[in-house]
């Protein structure tokens, strides 16, 4: 569920079988797998599915009582048990990321736009997941340090998390990528665009002490964006595209060093296991490795919203077999298989359209 749905097949701890919704129903980025998850059940022997996603987003249906997926695998094979592993969108990206790399031991680091709700309600605040640090070992993956997005709440910060009320990494580089005339997804436009600026004076700060600079963004919109009244009577008169998008990718960079230093400082460890949306962004993959000469990095290729479902089949797999070895990824080929007669026939399919 949320956007990239997707779905995963898993045996042994094993993935055999990953696909996206947006593959099967040619619309891109799209969300609530149900095709991809009718074509597992009705391909496999499946046991048990787990759903995920940001939050319990499916309704419940008024003449069962059931969530709408429930219902939708019912009616094809009555017999699988659904499991509902709501809520822990960040848990399920740094599951994903470290059972893929190999390591017995490491910190799981997640920078995402936006992930689940969690509610603290000793100060009766609702907040969002936005960057979140993991210990994780092969009996367990464990939060220990989490920043989350509340817009109209007060700014907190202690030795557990961090409540802020100012746009966060990844939001702020979609705000970017929005002003500059992409979708605020297609983050990877800015970063190509940011190799051919530089850094110019004339760009007004994104940070101040750390923080991102609120004359610049708020949370006017789910996705926010640039302060327009403030930046378009001299926007792109005194500096380039290019240079706005050096500026962006510099600055978030940036942070996420800072982030990930004190996540090494807290806790000793030196292998580093990353995922969630921003970690898509291969300059920046680079930037930490050349930073951290000494530290094991893995990023994770399905970094983004459709590694959730792997995630979450592979949390409930060691939930279930604790005592079994994650087995490290060997290949970046999820995708279902093809034989030779296949290919051929939708070659022809191709070449006749």
């Amino acid at each position: 569920m949320g956007q990239h749905g997707s779905a995963t097949l898993i045996s042994d701890g094993v993935p055999l079988f990953f696909l996206e919704e947006e593959r099967l129903s040619r619309k891109k980025r799209d969300s609530y797998p149900f095709r991809v998850i009718l074509d597992i059940i009705l391909k496999y022997k499946v046991n048990e599915i787990v759903l995920a996603g940001v939050g319990n987003q499916s309704p419940y249906l008024s003449n069962t009582g059931e969530d709408m997926f429930t219902s939708f695998i019912r009616k094809f094979t009555p017999d699988i048990k659904t499991l509902f592993l709501s809520n822990y969108h960040h848990l399920t990206h740094a599951t994903c990321s470290f059972y893929n790399s190999g390591f017995e031991k490491a910190i799981g680091i997640v920078i995402d736009g936006c992930g689940s709700r969690v509610n603290f309600t000793d100060l009766n605040i609702k907040a969002d997941e936005v960057e979140s640090t993991f210990l994780c070992s092969y009996k367990q993956i464990k939060k220990i340090y989490g920043v989350y997005k509340n817009a109209l709440g007060p700014n907190i910060k202690n030795k557990k998390f961090e409540l802020q009320n100012t746009v966060n990494i990844a939001h702020a580089y979609e705000a970017v990528t929005s002003y500059l005339g992409f979708d605020p997804m297609e983050g990877g436009k800015t970063m190509g665009l940011s190799s051919y600026g530089k850094e110019n004076k004339n760009i007004p700060n994104f940070l101040i002490n750390k923080k991102f600079n609120k004359n610049l963004f708020n949370f006017s919109t789910y996705i926010p964006n640039f302060q327009k009244s403030y930046l378009d009577s001299f926007l792109l008169k005194s500096f380039s595209k290019e240079d706005l998008a050096w500026k962006i990718q510099n600055d978030t960079q940036i942070l996420v060093k800072e982030y990930i230093q004190n996540s090494i400082d807290k806790t000793g460890i030196t292998n580093v296991v990353c995922s969630g949306g921003y970690f898509l962004n291969c300059v920046t993959n680079y930037y930490l490795v050349k930073k951290f000469p000494t530290i094991n990095f893995y990023f994770e290729p399905l970094s983004y919203d459709a590694g959730v479902s792997l995630g979450a089949a592979l949390y409930r797999w060691y939930e279930l077999n604790p005592n079994s070895k994650p087995h490290k990824q060997t290949t970046l080929y999820q995708g279902p298989q093809y034989s030779k007669e296949q290919l051929l026939e939708g070659i022809k399919k191709y070449v006749s359209n």
